[in-house]
């Protein structure tokens, strides 16, 4: 091709056809030029291409993530708002206002260690590791991922103090029982004469945590909800 292209200038420089060798210089010009112009645009469109294969790959990974989450939190937050709800329950029985039937029961709940969930970000590390958060195209769906992933921290960070917290109360708890996972009845009863240990389960943190379960999981299933619907929309 490149040859045929010289011989036609070599045949109208020759026959001192300068008019119509310019035209013809104007035309392969432009040929070049769209041919530039179509490849760009070819790599861009492979480029976008590859760039949507990603973020659906993402999205998919996530909501995997994200489902399971919902699982989790969601068990964590029962588990936690079963120990808040029967904390002054607990407490009248220690104290001889309530009957006891139910006592071991009851001690198991505020006593038995609640051990955080850890939310899956295996995805949302790798998007903002390598820069690609950008890729979701969708601005208030991006925004809306951030936000979910910063109170899956703020969780975190909250059962993190409540680990600790929670450690210290077994410390001090234990120097009245010799076996505090098989405790006998007048151990449990004793609880109510020592005010140090009636604050414990008071102050336990199981009312905190139950806000942060539950901000978490409200955030995971609008999330889950979200990425379904935009999802549907670029498949």
């Amino acid at each position: 091709m490149i040859k045929f292209f010289r011989h036609i200038r070599k045949s109208l420089i020759e026959d001192n056809k300068m008019g119509k060798y310019f035209k013809y210089a104007i035309g392969e010009i432009l040929l070049v030029v769209i041919g530039i112009l179509l490849a760009l645009q070819i790599n861009t469109w492979k480029e976008s291409r590859a760039n949507r294969q990603l973020e659906i790959r993402y999205l998919t990974n996530m909501l995997g993530e994200l489902r399971t989450d919902s699982v989790g939190i969601n068990n964590k937050l029962n588990q936690v708002m079963r120990q808040a709800q029967t904390k002054n329950q607990f407490l009248d029985m220690v104290k001889g206002k309530t009957e006891v039937d139910s006592l071991f029961e009851y001690f198991k709940i505020q006593w038995a260690p609640i051990f955080p969930y850890k939310t899956l970000n295996a995805t949302y590390s790798e998007m903002t590791s390598s820069g690609h958060l950008a890729i979701i195209r969708n601005d208030p769906l991006r925004e809306q991922i951030i936000k979910t992933y910063n109170q899956f921290d703020d969780l975190k960070e909250n059962e993190a103090f409540f680990i600790d917290f929670y450690s210290e109360q077994i410390t001090t708890m234990s120097a009245y029982f010799r076996d505090m996972y098989n405790p006998t009845y007048d151990e449990i009863i004793n609880i109510g004469q020592h005010g140090e240990l009636t604050n414990s389960i008071r102050l336990n943190g199981a009312n905190s945590r139950a806000e942060f379960y539950k901000k978490a999981m409200l955030g995971c299933e609008e999330l889950i909800k979200s990425i379904n619907d935009y999802k549907q929309n670029i498949e």
